[in-house]
């Protein structure tokens, strides 16, 4: 079951949501209406909440009041209302600095606080990170992956250097996804799912994550048709359109 860190215990916490299995999540919004680095890095951990909800058969619903346009770029659901005081929510997702005062102290009515960690960015026009990627004419995924490479909590600097090399690995990943495709379907890699599974559940470890999506690529002894269901699979959860070049490889 997904387990997130609970910062007023300082240790990770099964997720249970207060209603049945409507799990409600809350995301701060950004300060001046702009979605800039950490903003975009607030919705992405909540995307992860709900892709590894839904993974457990969970409803769950995000309130902000973000533009859904801005965020569908980085595979981002849409904010279903704007309405959901903090209080009202299971879990929320604030920058580091920003959650309640008290909230260290065990306190059972409270929600809980996913507290990121600090994010900045080396360069200034990643302050705007959208614009500058179209600039670039890079993937927007290639940033949903330079985030993936970092837990949410800890501190992320960002430096066009991991952007650009989040693209080509991104790239490559597709390229060997849509070769993998092109071998008979083999039931999907036991081990490497169990292991895709619970570094999500694991208070999202996205990094484990990708650590063993790259072991399932090396590893000589899993079958192409294998290792394609794999990583088509986590790709629910890791959110990279991986499977976009199946088809297009000769």
């Amino acid at each position: 079951m997904l387990s997130i860190y609970d910062s007023r215990v300082q240790a990770a916490a099964e997720v249970r949501p207060s209603l049945g299995r409507a799990l409600r999540v809350r995301v701060s919004a950004a300060a001046d209406g702009v979605l800039g680095l950490s903003d975009l890095r607030r919705y992405l951990v909540a995307d992860l909440v709900r892709r590894t909800g839904q993974l457990h058969r969970l409803a769950v619903s995000l309130d902000s009041d973000a533009e859904g346009r801005y965020l569908t770029a980085l595979n981002i659901h849409p904010p279903e209302q704007a309405t959901l005081a903090a209080d009202g929510a299971d879990l929320c997702v604030v920058d580091a600095g920003t959650e309640p005062a008290g909230q260290a102290a065990p306190a059972e009515s409270a929600s809980r606080w996913m507290v990121l960690g600090p994010t900045a960015a080396e360069a200034a026009d990643l302050g705007q990170p959208l614009a500058a990627l179209a600039e670039r004419g890079l993937d927007p995924l290639a940033l949903r992956l330079a985030f993936l490479e970092h837990h949410y909590r800890q501190s992320l600097d960002l430096t066009w250097d991991e952007v650009v090399e989040a693209d080509g690995t991104l790239r490559d990943w597709r390229h060997q996804v849509a070769v993998w495709a092109m071998e008979p379907s083999k039931p999907m890699a036991a081990r490497y799912r169990a292991e895709l599974t619970g570094a999500f559940d694991d208070d999202l470890d996205s990094p484990a994550a990708l650590r063993s999506l790259r072991a399932l690529a090396a590893d000589g002894e899993i079958p192409p048709g294998s290792k394609f269901e794999t990583a088509a699979w986590v790709d629910q959860l890791l959110g990279l359109d991986m499977v976009s070049e199946v088809g297009r490889v000769a």
